[in-house]
């Protein structure tokens, strides 16, 4: 699948960006729902800053115009159930 969207793709920077497991913990924990709706904005938001922050420097250090990324859960054909297989690579 990932050969297909790569096709015409000069060069990938795989990468993984977590926040870990503390939020996730503070937000299953908690036992208010808008605490609980807070917590996954913040993970959210954090990760997204920091996808951009890693956005900007490959871009600045490799001169890139266009860079795009995807994920797991992002496209019909790679299913967000997919990141586990592809995280677990990283635990050996």
């Amino acid at each position: 699948m990932l050969s297909k969207h790569f096709d015409k793709v000069e060069r990938v920077f795989p990468y993984v960006v977590t926040i870990g497991a503390g939020l996730d913990d503070m937000e299953k924990a908690s036992g208010d729902l808008l605490e609980k709706y807070y917590l996954d904005l913040i993970g959210n938001a954090a990760l997204v800053n920091v996808r951009e922050h890693l956005k900007k420097c490959l871009a600045t250090r490799y001169a890139l115009e266009g860079l795009s990324y995807m994920g797991p859960g992002q496209l019909k054909d790679w299913p967000l159930e997919e990141q586990r297989p592809c995280l677990h690579c990283l635990e050996m």
